[in-house]
């Protein structure tokens, strides 16, 4: 690795996931606020789980907001079972509910290109469900690991107007430094894989792991092109 004067620099990589995983806990217990217990918008995939399996050995009290939609359920109510938190499940929604969605996108202001390029009813209805509530996300861990600034940057936009509208303070700790330092700290070989580092981590604390689990759907099967959205 050169510097910007062009000389060599040694970057000296971590074989063990031993501090990474204490900048996880680390990372998820200083962003935790003190007026009142938050909740965990909770899937089957890696970033939430991680937050959950983090919230849980940090022995924090949590509340969670689960969506069925595109989940592996097994998956899923596994980790229900396994953190034993008060617990809100999301089922398919209604036409009506949807319809809902559409009127409070419009009154914050969404306009109809936009709703098409970033699809953001998926946040309307999750917010909903837990208005004036402080949540714990891992929306655009995928996107901040992978250096697709852009893209993390447009979700983070579009997705905070959502949350802004029902009062939602959101709270991302894996995109904390702590967190990133040293994840670039591991040797290249433990994080091939960008998810490897936190998929290890929830088997660390025998947390169950999806690794198949691509992206965030409010309501699987309808609206398949409108409703799924990363995160």
């Amino acid at each position: 690795m050169d510097d910007w004067y062009g000389k060599r620099l040694v970057v000296n990589y971590k074989t063990s996931y031993s501090d990474f995983f204490k900048a996880i806990e680390y990372a998820v217990d200083i962003c935790y606020p003190s007026e009142a217990i938050p909740v965990l918008g909770m899937g089957s995939g890696t970033d939430s789980g991680t937050i959950a399996t983090a919230l849980h050995a940090s022995n924090k009290k949590f509340t969670l907001c689960c969506v069925e939609g595109n989940e592996n359920l097994d998956v899923l109510h596994d980790r229900i079972k396994y953190l034993d938190v008060p617990t809100k499940i999301i089922l398919d929604q209604t036409d009506a509910e949807v319809n809902e969605a559409w009127d409070d996108m419009e009154k914050a202001g969404f306009t109809d290109a936009e709703f098409g390029k970033y699809r953001p009813q998926s946040h309307f209805i999750l917010s909903k469900h837990i208005p004036n509530s402080y949540l714990y996300s891992g929306l655009g861990t995928d996107e901040f690991y992978t250096n697709n600034f852009m893209l993390l940057c447009e979700f983070m936009h579009y997705s905070h107007r959502a949350y802004n509208h029902f009062n939602i303070q959101t709270i991302f700790p894996l995109l904390r430094n702590e967190v990133f330092l040293e994840f670039y700290l591991l040797h290249p070989d433990m994080r091939a894989n960008y998810k490897q580092p936190f998929e290890e981590y929830m088997r660390s604390k025998n947390f169950a792991v999806d690794e198949t689990k691509k992206n965030f759907s409010i309501q699987k099967g309808r609206y398949p092109n409108s409703m799924n959205v990363r995160g």
